[in-house]
């Protein structure tokens, strides 16, 4: 489930059909150390696919320090480097509505 380059391989592609399964979420939300609601997949079945992407990401890549620290956000330049799907999730929220 994690690419010879350290990533994850689901957070490639924000589309994959990974993203479906809310256990295998958590469960490699477990494997990988993360902290909070994305390892709970009592929870994380609630959240819309959009979501548990979006979260993961987040989360996985402060855990590896991927973190832009003057600006206090996720490094969006180290995660494109790593190949990570950096596809924004506006649209897939307005179809939610």
């Amino acid at each position: 489930m994690v690419a010879a380059d350290g990533v994850p391989v689901p957070l490639k592609d924000r589309h994959a059909a990974f993203w479906f399964d809310s256990e295998a979420v958590a469960d490699l939300a477990l494997q990988e150390g993360l902290p909070g609601p994305i390892a709970d997949p009592r929870t994380v079945e609630k959240w819309p696919l959009w979501r548990r992407f979006d979260v993961f990401r987040t989360e996985w890549c402060e855990s590896v320090g991927m973190v832009n620290a003057a600006l206090q956000c996720p490094d969006y330049a180290a995660m494109r480097a790593a190949g990570i799907d950096m596809s924004g999730s506006g649209r897939l929220r307005l179809v939610e509505s």
